[in-house]
């Protein structure tokens, strides 16, 4: 546990409580003005104790806070002492675009601009790593680890719900996020969506979920290609599918589209209705032997890669929303 002072400009309030809330909850003890200065009391009496009596002074950066001539006094008062190697340690944060202070350049800081999620985590690991360690602080970094994992899924799931967002963005730091609990199976799951299939074989009476999620409805052709202009079909998908199933000379599979996600997302976004989906597959697909070379086709309803892209995103939000 340490204490922690936050040096800020009033004008970044509702983030610095957001901050204070969140550094109280993983343990820290905070100082903050509005909490720490009653009415009629000295502001500079009491800054000036809350500096000496702090472990961490963490410097939120903003446009406002690099213009603030009190702003800047408060952090740069104890600079001198981070030098001689005194606490307390000067922790910089940025929370928008700003003309960073000389003196604090040299000093890698936590970037709230993007995940507020990871730029937290980073700046607890920044407060670990100069406060010394107590005897509750196996215990207290545990409840921090978990109240970070939880902002970073919690962040995820309202991702996942944005579909404008793309999976491909977004897996890597599902795999992330699998890492920082020893979560394999999520994993094994976020890095087979991503990357696509090796190749490898599989059960294809059970398949594991990562493989199940890209098994498709297809229709092997006994007999060549169809010609999707045929005036017959009257201009339906709908006509050609419902030939293709009930037609002897088409061979129903359950196929897997063993491709990276962002080609099948692109896919997915280039497909129209009315129309079916050919391609082809290997003929040991339908032969079950390896040893059989050449390709056959195959024919899929229009929106197969999207049903590929929706099952991928909704079991992906139901393993990480068990860490909020």
């Amino acid at each position: 546990m340490a204490s922690v002072f936050i040096s800020h400009s009033s004008s970044d309030k509702p983030f610095v409580r957001e901050l204070s809330r969140d550094l109280k909850q993983v343990g820290h003890l905070v100082w903050l003005d509005e909490e720490q200065i009653q009415v009629g009391a000295s502001i500079v009496e009491k800054v000036s104790r809350g500096l000496v009596d702090c472990d961490v002074v963490v410097v939120v950066m903003s446009k406002s806070s690099v213009e603030s001539g009190w702003v800047c006094r408060e952090w740069q008062s104890q600079m001198g002492d981070e030098i001689k190697g005194k606490v307390p340690i000067v922790l910089p944060i940025l929370i928008e675009d700003c003309e960073i202070p000389v003196l604090l350049r040299d000093k890698k800081y936590a970037d709230f601009r993007g995940s507020y999620a990871i730029a937290f985590h980073n700046l607890c690991e920044g407060i670990q790593a100069v406060t010394p360690v107590g005897p509750q602080r196996g215990e207290f970094f545990e409840v921090k680890e978990q109240s970070v994992n939880a902002r970073i899924a919690q962040d995820l799931v309202s991702d996942f719900g944005d579909l404008s967002k793309s999976l491909t963005s977004l897996l890597p730091r599902v795999i992330d996020l699998a890492r920082r609990c020893n979560d394999s199976v999520l994993e094994e799951f976020a890095i087979f969506q991503l990357q696509g299939s090796d190749g490898s074989p599989f059960d294809h009476d059970d398949p594991p979920l990562h493989y199940k999620c890209r098994l498709v409805d297809s229709w092997l052709s006994l007999e060549g290609q169809i010609n999707p202009q045929f005036a017959g079909w009257g201009g339906s998908s709908n006509s050609m599918i419902n030939h293709i199933k009930n037609s002897d000379k088409f061979r129903y599979v359950r196929h897997l589209i063993p491709d990276p996600i962002n080609w099948i997302e692109d896919k997915a976004r280039s497909a129209k209705p009315n129309t079916v989906l050919a391609g082809t597959v290997p003929l040991s697909a339908l032969t079950g032997k390896d040893s059989d070379e050449g390709k056959i086709h195959t024919y899929m309803e229009w929106d197969a890669y999207k049903r590929i892209c929706d099952l991928v995103r909704s079991n992906t939000v139901g393993m990480i929303s068990e860490y909020i």
